[in-house]
């Protein structure tokens, strides 16, 4: 794990970061308009995925030549833009002890160090997962827990009066 400190690198990982996602609000869709598939991933460990979610994501991530991401926490941010008091980070997608290290609290997101991919981590433990419809089968593939975890995640949701960000969500996810 490193964190990006220089002006630079923190540039270079904000430009990714813009090209994955539209918004840093996990309760709807996030991501740029070139993401268009999704899955829901539900439930993750707190604020960061559970170690088959991140497993799922590094194995396909590797499959495009991808061996590190970046972490940034996005609570409390509109966009991630690179100024002084973001924290972002780049990490081995081989190691979960490299993410896992990390001990993310706050609402945060991963995304390819390419800006094709990307997680968006809500408080309340789910992420949404966006990509090319590629990226996206090829994880429901590896990871095919894709309807049990939509099935809880809803099953989590259904009594909540603010609810309605949900069919934004499964209009991008195939369910």
């Amino acid at each position: 794990m490193k964190v990006i400190q220089s002006d630079e690198a923190k540039k270079i990982a904000a430009d990714a970061w813009q090209k994955v996602f539209s918004s840093t609000d996990p309760f709807g869709w996030p991501f740029a308009q070139d993401l268009n598939c999704g899955r829901v991933l539900f439930p993750t460990d707190g604020c960061m995925l559970s170690n088959a979610q991140f497993k799922a994501l590094a194995q396909v991530a590797k499959v495009r030549g991808e061996l590190q991401c970046y972490v940034a926490v996005v609570e409390g941010h509109a966009a991630i833009s690179g100024c002084e008091d973001e924290q972002i980070f780049l990490i081995d997608l081989v190691d979960y002890g490299s993410y896992e290290q990390l001990h993310l609290t706050l609402e945060n997101s991963i995304y390819s160090a390419l800006g094709t991919w990307g997680v968006l981590i809500s408080h309340d433990m789910h992420g949404v997962l966006g990509g090319d419809k590629i990226f996206i089968s090829e994880f429901n593939r590896i990871d095919c827990a894709k309807e049990a975890e939509w099935l809880s995640f809803i099953e989590q949701w259904k009594d909540t009066k603010h609810n309605s960000w949900i069919a934004d969500i499964r209009s991008h996810i195939g369910i």
